[in-house]
This record gives structure tokens, C-alpha cells and sequence, in this order.
């Protein structure tokens, strides 16, 4: 891994167009409303398998230490 800290650049990942699901297209009990995404799958999948990723490293390399391991699960896999 390359250490980052004093890294100031911006990368533009690009956009995701989401489509908003009608109530009958549902399948979720969640009260909040379900999305198709229309474009941006590969992005969305690259940075979920980075997030992965980057949880095992953390788990594997520094056990206890929990506090970036419980901000990224709460961030993404709420």
C-alpha cells in the first residue's frame, strides 16, 4: 500500500445514474426507497471489493484497533 497522508490530489471516479424503483417494483421492507442503478455498476462494485479489501487488511494487520474498521462498516454495509 502506498502511504497517502500527504497526497492532495482530487480523482473524479465518475458519476452513478440511479433510476428511483416505483412503490410496486420494490422488494425491499426498508422504509427508504429502492434505486436501480441505470449506470455506475462496475464503479460501485470496484470500490465495494476495495472496501473489502481494505477491511481484511485492517483485521488482518492490526486486530484491536477497531475505529476504521467500525467507520467504514457503519459507512457502507449499514
Amino acid at each position: 500500500m502506498i502511504d497517502c497522508r500527504d497526497i492532495e490530489e482530487i480523482h473524479f471516479v465518475g458519476s452513478i445514474i440511479l433510476k428511483k424503483k416505483k412503490k410496486g417494483e420494490s422488494q425491499s421492507l426498508s422504509s427508504y426507497p429502492d434505486y436501480e442503478i441505470i449506470d455506475g455498476q462496475q464503479r460501485i462494485t470496484t470500490f465495494f471489493t476495495f472496501s473489502l479489501v481494505l477491511l481484511k487488511f485492517l483485521n488482518e494487520s492490526n486486530p484491536d484497533d477497531a475505529s476504521l474498521k467500525k467507520y467504514i462498516n457503519i459507512t457502507l454495509f449499514i
